[in-house]
């Protein structure tokens, strides 16, 4: 059976923000912090010398080093290297609201339409636009985008350079959340996990009932699919799609988890028993028990933001994610 090892911490102790939704590159985390009407870049190793608040995100996404951030119909670019702001865009209503970041100059955006969008010399460019009903979440996997629509109860597979829709998947349910890795495309409602076969074009698991499931993602790598629902991940085996692992936060309220690498994924909850307290948690899947984290192997940082709340962060001493970091930077 997998466990899961901690080896990154960031606690919010102040000012009683909440955690909302997260993204995560090799060196900066982006997360949301509702109550507060905002959102912070905080960086996972001790480079940064200031956290910098922006207004509350509609939807956000991490590509090639990029954040790409929506809030409201303005779209925000991030380095997510340093977490500077590299630029500002107006789209139009009718994209704002997901955003899927597809490389350091190209996005997509959808709410009632879908839109391409380049950054060309500084200026956006819309490529191609479709009509969908009400988009919900957007996954992108070689070429195609999967578009959850839960208006009308299916998801539209798009090809990516001509906007073209190629395909519509229609599901018993309203899609929320929907991630494609391979030949297999997880769409959720409410309470199941469509497992279906892009190949054969067939439903070939359903899996719950859950309680209420918030999100669906495959691993980079199509090596796990995670269910974050009922306050708990679930991880299953992609190839057999067979149970791997159940992580539970109770009574802690679980608000967001996204993969950092194949076999690392990093989550954000609000502990129920102070709901606007926010925590980052970064873990890696492991085949042994994970040792607990002692004071001698945690170092602890704070950062002064812009309006002087205090950030701390726990960082494990871990060779092998600094080494990977450093190999990557440029």
């Amino acid at each position: 059976m997998l466990t899961l090892k901690l080896i990154w911490l960031f606690v919010s102790a102040q000012n009683y923000t909440g955690c909302g939704s997260l993204a995560i590159s090799n060196y900066t985390v982006l997360v949301s912090e509702p109550l507060a009407q905002r959102y912070l870049i905080i960086p996972m190793e001790d480079k940064l010398n200031y956290v910098e608040y922006y207004p509350l995100p509609t939807s956000l996404s991490y590509s090639d080093n990029r954040f790409f951030v929506l809030v409201g119909n303005e779209v925000r670019l991030h380095d997510a290297i340093n977490g500077n702001l590299i630029a500002t865009f107006t789209i139009d209503d009718a994209y704002a609201k997901v955003i899927k970041g597809l490389n350091t100059t190209s996005f997509v955006a959808c709410n009632t339409s879908c839109a391409k969008f380049v950054i060309y010399n500084g200026q956006l460019k819309a490529m191609w636009n479709t009509n969908v009903g009400q988009a919900s979440d957007i996954s992108y996997y070689k070429g195609l985008l999967f578009v959850a629509d839960q208006k009308w109860w299916k998801v539209e597979v798009i090809n990516e350079t001509t906007g073209k829709i190629i395909k519509n998947i229609t599901f018993a349910v309203p899609v929320t959340s929907v991630s494609a890795c391979g030949d297999l495309l997880a769409a959720s409602g409410s309470s199941y996990v469509y497992v279906y076969n892009l190949t054969s074009g067939k439903v070939i698991k359903l899996l719950g009932p859950f309680d209420y499931i918030n999100k669906v993602r495959f691993s980079p790598k199509c090596t796990y699919l995670l269910v974050e629902a009922d306050d708990s991940v679930y991880l299953y085996f992609a190839s057999n799609l067979t149970l791997a692992l159940k992580e539970c936060w109770c009574p802690n309220v679980l608000k967001d988890v996204t993969w950092f690498k194949d076999n690392v994924f990093g989550d954000s909850y609000v502990p129920a028993f102070s709901p606007d307290w926010c925590n980052v948690e970064l873990y890696q899947i492991v085949n042994q028990k994970p040792q607990s984290v002692t004071q001698s192997q945690t170092n602890t940082t704070a950062y002064e933001g812009s309006e002087g709340v205090s950030v701390v962060f726990a960082l494990p001493i871990v060779a092998a994610l600094k080494k990977l970091k450093k190999s990557k930077r440029p």
